[in-house]
């Protein structure tokens, strides 16, 4: 197996030891690519000094998840991978998860991403939003079958979990592509399952792999608040499994929603980034198309 493990960094010093670490002590080997989105707390240069075994891809600036994932993309299936997996730089694995998502991925192929139990740094609880997407409503019989003592499966087939850990088979980054660039930051993990959905390729978690997520003690500022209600501006637009009528009413919510942003903050920053949507709407759905007739989407393999 040719794995190739993506971690996209940016001022992470304070995780990058364990996370690079991590994967070093996999029981199944990887090679690792890092892109650096421009730190400047010397991320950059302690893993060129410590931890020669990355490939490292530099950036001169920011270029968010997405469109820093897709460099890594590019770079390990030009390299002939069989498998990547996104690691966040706030994230690690344990030593036997790559050995058993790889195994379950392999065995289940109509699969095309799995992703571990996402867990704390103190690994006492399951991350909160991890655990919100397991719920009956996104993801069938995985607590009937632990709490009745049912037969566990191996994987569970599940709407949505966030991109701190997608195991991701290459037969799937060969239909569905990479990120979409309509997004700055945040969203392009939903839309990129949007997509696996319309291409009727499976989204699982292994219900007996574990990979910790250290954001347990963050609180939610004003500025992301109204930056993730810009970025559901750009999700809806962006679902090519939604209809046009249906995407008109949600925007015109999500409108509503940023009003309010704008009266509960006192800025006028919510109707900013609302314009801002309308003038990229263009590119938007250009992008649609393109994730729609493409393989290899938004990658650049020449």
């Amino acid at each position: 197996m040719n794995i190739f493990v993506i971690i996209v960094t940016y001022n992470g010093m304070k995780w990058i030891d364990k996370c690079i670490n991590s994967v070093l002590n996999s029981t199944l080997y990887a090679k690792i690519i890092l892109i650096d989105n421009g730190s400047t707390d010397g991320t950059l240069e302690y893993i060129s000094n410590n931890f020669p075994q990355a490939i490292i891809l530099p950036n001169q600036k920011n270029l968010g998840f997405g469109k820093a994932n897709n460099l890594g993309i590019e770079y390990a299936l030009s390299h002939n991978c069989d498998y990547v997996y996104l690691l966040n730089q706030d994230a690690w694995i344990e030593e036997n998860t790559l050995e058993i998502l790889v195994k379950t991925l392999n065995k289940h192929k109509d699969f095309g991403i799995i992703s571990p139990i996402q867990i704390t740094a103190s690994k006492k609880n399951i991350d909160k939003n991890f655990a919100k997407y397991c719920s009956k409503e996104h993801c069938k019989n995985i607590f009937d079958d632990f709490i009745l003592h049912k037969e566990i499966q191996d994987i569970y087939e599940i709407d949505f979990v966030m991109a701190a850990h997608w195991l991701i088979a290459r037969k799937c980054l060969e239909k569905v592509g990479g990120f979409n660039p309509s997004f700055p930051h945040y969203g392009e993990d939903d839309n990129y399952l949007q997509r696996l959905k319309f291409h009727n390729i499976k989204f699982g978690i292994s219900p007996f792999a574990f990979g910790v997520h250290d954001r347990e003690y963050r609180e939610l500022s004003k500025n992301k608040i109204i930056h993730m209600n810009y970025i559901e501006y750009i999700k809806i637009a962006s679902n090519i499994t939604t209809k046009a009528s249906h995407k008109a009413k949600k925007i015109f919510r999500n409108f509503l929603t940023s009003f309010n942003l704008c009266l509960k903050f006192f800025t006028l920053k919510p109707f900013g980034l609302f314009f801002s949507f309308l003038f990229n709407l263009k590119k938007i759905k250009m992008n649609n198309k393109i994730s729609i007739n493409s393989d290899f989407a938004f990658l650049n393999l020449n």
